[in-house]
């Protein structure tokens, strides 16, 4: 799987009320994500809702910024994101008599709803966050795409209000909503070091799930899903059909996603999925890809740099061979870092429990500084092809599991917790985990049984079992979550504020090298 980011994202944000919607309200909630968009914003205000759209130009760059209407002002769409197939649909829609008046990806949304409704997501291919206001209905919809790329929060209140925004911060200029923990997912984010949808950390307020589709009128909320993730268990394909589908796959998902009216760069990080992305991106580019990769002051071959370098010697690797303009930032060993964390730590809406998210805000902006506003990346194929080492353990685990019961919980359990090899230690405790969802979040947990007991007599946590959080998750859900996690992180950091484009400022003196 492919991730784009634009290291200047747009958002989109609004009020839909009942009893009349406030554009100076909506106003406030745009200044406030007004670093999401640097190409300006836009307002629409109707009796019972007002909502906007701040815009980074990426397709048609003389496009005004903000909502988009349909010809007779009907329908009216804000949009984060991008829909890589936009041209093949604005064909179909021009022959079934359409007129557009841009370019833009985002009327192909306009035109679409009005010719196939709400199975207009359906039909879309790319990430996005979209709010459209269906007039003659008086209803709101609000829409995230299948992989959850585009965040999309929202908050009900009193008497059918509802706001939405692509970031917290903006439905806080509300004053009716409350800065409180949401307690109830506290436990939660302990085991999974973030929260799943529809919950957020703050109490009150929801962020749509992948795939998820929203409805809002005067009668309430009616939510629905418009995709799911699906897996073939029978009669899979032999194996060199497979390798031809994947290959087949990713390159027109790489071909697609460098459609775009300004560079387009990669992260490299040396490894298998970006340097495969970055390969193909050379098939679809008559110039070098610009390449950007993080690293950290070392001593040469120290522990340091053989343990935090690695990436930055095999992506150097990577660019040889691919012949791009490459560029590596070198992150220094001193207060500039500690400086910048409490802003990367605003940029994000919610705490994630991922340390990457520092080196990601330094390469996005070193993209930035040369002038690359959109890249493309590896990040979702290990949870697509079962990438990470707890996938595998879960296969050696389940083998395991075959054994006798008796034999299992008399004798090999018991043995293997006492030895001092951890990973037989590791293996008995999640054997005791008969549900397949709760191994998994064993798996994943970022807090011990300890130290999640102690927050829990603290009063800090409402612990739960583990196999009824994974009911509720849900199996197959829960790498859709997984990817979430990965997503919230990109899109808060390369959403960075102007204070973290300081940090950058502060940090980049001479730690910035090409290769």
């Amino acid at each position: 799987m492919t991730w784009r980011g634009d290291p200047a994202v747009c958002g989109i944000f609004g009020q839909f009320n009942p009893k009349g919607a406030d554009p100076a309200l909506v106003e406030r909630m745009a200044k406030r994500l007004a670093h999401r968009g640097p190409d300006g914003y836009g307002i629409h205000a109707a009796p019972t809702l007002a909502f906007g759209a701040g815009r980074l130009a990426i397709i048609d760059l003389s496009a005004p910024a903000g909502p988009l209407f349909s010809e007779d002002c009907r329908t009216v769409v804000v949009f984060n994101g991008e829909i890589y197939n936009h041209r093949a649909l604005r064909i179909e829609l021009e022959r079934a008599g359409h007129s557009f008046a841009t370019h833009t990806d985002t009327e192909v949304i306009v035109h679409g709803y009005e010719s196939w409704g709400m199975l207009v997501f359906e039909r879309l291919q790319g990430m996005f966050a979209i709010g459209i206001w269906d007039a003659p209905a008086e209803r709101l919809i609000l829409a995230r795409d299948r992989m959850g790329e585009k965040p999309l929060y929202f908050a009900p209140l009193a008497d059918g209000e509802i706001l939405f925004a692509s970031e917290v911060k903006a439905i806080f200029e509300h004053g009716g909503v409350r800065r409180a923990v949401n307690r109830a997912v506290l436990a939660e984010y302990t085991v999974l070091g973030f929260v799943a949808p529809p919950n957020t950390l703050f109490d009150g307020i929801f962020k749509l799930a992948p795939g998820e589709v929203i409805a809002i009128d005067g009668g309430g909320i009616t939510r629905a899903r418009f995709w799911n993730p699906g897996y073939i268990t029978d009669n899979p394909p032999a194996y060199a059909d497979a390798v031809r589908e994947v290959r087949r796959t990713i390159t027109g998902a790489v071909e697609r996603q460098m459609m775009s009216d300004v560079p387009v760069g990669a992260f490299l990080s040396g490894g298998i999925d970006s340097s495969a992305v970055v390969g193909l991106m050379r098939q679809f580019s008559p110039y070098p890809v610009r390449t950007f990769t993080v690293g950290f002051a070392a001593e040469p071959n120290s522990p340091a740099d053989r343990k935090f370098n690695v990436d930055v010697r095999y992506a150097a690797e990577a660019a040889r061979t691919f012949g791009t303009d490459h560029c590596v930032i070198t992150l220094p060993n001193d207060e500039r870092i500690a400086w910048a964390l409490p802003h990367l730590i605003a940029s994000l809406d919610e705490p994630i429990s991922m340390p990457t998210v520092v080196q990601t805000v330094f390469v996005a902006a070193l993209a930035r500084a040369h002038g690359v506003p959109v890249l493309l990346s590896g990040e979702g194929s290990d949870e697509t092809f079962l990438g990470y080492n707890h996938y595998r353990a879960e296969q050696m685990l389940s083998r395991y599991l075959r054994l006798p019961g008796l034999l299992r919980r008399a004798v090999l359990n018991p043995l293997f917790e006492r030895l001092p090899f951890e990973p037989l230690r590791r293996l008995a405790r999640k054997a005791r985990q008969a549900a397949p969802e709760a191994r998994y979040l064993e798996w994943l947990r970022r807090v011990d049984h300890q130290r999640a007991s102690a927050l829990a007599a603290q009063g800090l946590v409402t612990w739960v079992n583990y196999p009824e959080l994974g009911k509720a998750r849900g199996r197959f859900d829960i790498p859709q979550f997984a990817v979430d996690d990965r997503w919230q992180r990109l899109e808060g950091i390369v959403a960075v504020d102007r204070e973290a484009e300081r940090a950058w400022e502060s940090a980049k003196g001479a730690v910035v090298g090409s290769a």
